[in-house]
């Protein structure tokens, strides 16, 4: 997988969050890591590649209205008591 996929105009950022928002929305369990895994790396690539640039669609397909919490849980999971070791 290439370190950097090119995205040169606003339309294929839109597909890029498309197929982004696509995988995280199968929710995490074993059989789905691995394409998440890749979902994230592919992203992280189309950000190197210019997806940055496209200011307002970026920040709304990632924060504002988009897929952070998706991908916050994807990489930690809920913070809950009942997951501390004993003594903590």
């Amino acid at each position: 997988m290439s370190l950097n996929q090119q995205c040169p105009t606003p339309q294929h950022l839109q597909a890029e969050l498309e197929n982004l928002n696509a995988i995280l929305a199968l929710g995490e369990k074993e059989e789905t890591w691995d394409k998440m895994e890749k979902a994230l790396i592919r992203f992280a690539g189309v950000t190197r590649g210019g997806g940055y640039k496209h200011l307002p669609l970026f920040t709304d397909g990632i924060g504002r209205k988009g897929c952070a919490s998706k991908v916050a849980e994807c990489v930690c999971p809920p913070f809950s008591a009942s997951n501390l070791p004993v003594g903590s």
